[in-house]
């Protein structure tokens, strides 16, 4: 299931900057399973280049300098491709849906698809990042520390 939510992040902001911009980005993501409070919360960080390479791959091209995608945009196209996809492993056995004892049958995906539809989804775009320094630390902080501090369990 993180490879199918990789592969939708990863989808969403390479067909959004091919169709608008022209170029593949260069992408970073990084998954967090849990929030601050231990909680199961899947989320991504995600870095993305200010430019990429051209579709033909044979030059760079730069964003525009007051480029950030639109967060509404980007959120509606990244729960396409969850769900789109998560439809696409069922039907290739890939994910197989719970099993319900009690029910004696398993969990119905177009249920699970209905419902996801209805919930609301969150994407926050931050600010560019354009001091190496500041790229670095992010990254940092979200790779090399644990979630949470050992002090606090």
């Amino acid at each position: 299931m993180f490879q199918l939510l990789f592969s939708a992040v990863s989808w969403s902001l390479q067909s959004w900057t091919k169709k608008y911009g022209g170029y593949i980005p260069g992408i970073y993501i990084v998954l967090h399973t849990f929030g601050s409070d231990l909680k199961f919360n899947p989320h991504f960080h995600v870095l993305i280049t200010a430019g990429g390479l051209s579709v033909n791959y044979k030059k760079w091209i730069d964003a525009p300098k007051d480029f950030l995608m639109p967060q509404k945009g980007l959120k509606k196209r990244w729960k396409h491709a969850v769900m789109k996809s998560i439809i696409a492993a069922n039907e290739n056995n890939l994910l197989q849906m719970p099993f319900l004892p009690k029910k004696g049958q398993y969990i119905n995906l177009r249920g699970v698809i209905s419902v996801i539809a209805k919930l609301r989804w969150y994407i926050n775009i931050g600010a560019r990042l354009l001091e190496v320094g500041m790229n670095i630390k992010y990254i940092g902080r979200y790779t090399k520390k644990p979630v949470i501090a050992e002090a606090r369990i």
